[in-house]
């Protein structure tokens, strides 16, 4: 994957949603990749399968952007999904 065209895709969709931030608390590559290295199981599923191959980067909170204080890694998009679907039930 592409970690820096994800980040972009991101943004352009935090901006888009009105979701204000200052670039320096935004997530970069290399926060990302030390996220994914010190995970050790996925936050939805439990999954032990987050690597840098198969992950997904998921807001904690929906209403601010994806800064640093507001992200976890999850094992795919799949579970992402899932989590926005039982969070908005």
């Amino acid at each position: 994957r592409d970690i820096e065209r994800m980040i972009t895709s991101h943004k352009i969709a935090d901006r888009k949603a009105g979701r204000n931030f200052d670039e320096k608390d935004y997530i970069t590559p290399e926060y990302i990749m030390g996220l994914i290295k010190t995970t050790r199981v996925c936050a939805w599923c439990n999954s032990p399968e987050v690597s840098l191959s198969k992950f997904s980067i998921d807001r904690l909170d929906s209403e601010p952007a994806h800064i640093k204080s507001n992200v976890q890694v999850l094992c795919s998009s799949k579970c992402n999904s899932q989590k926005r679907k039982a969070v908005t039930l």
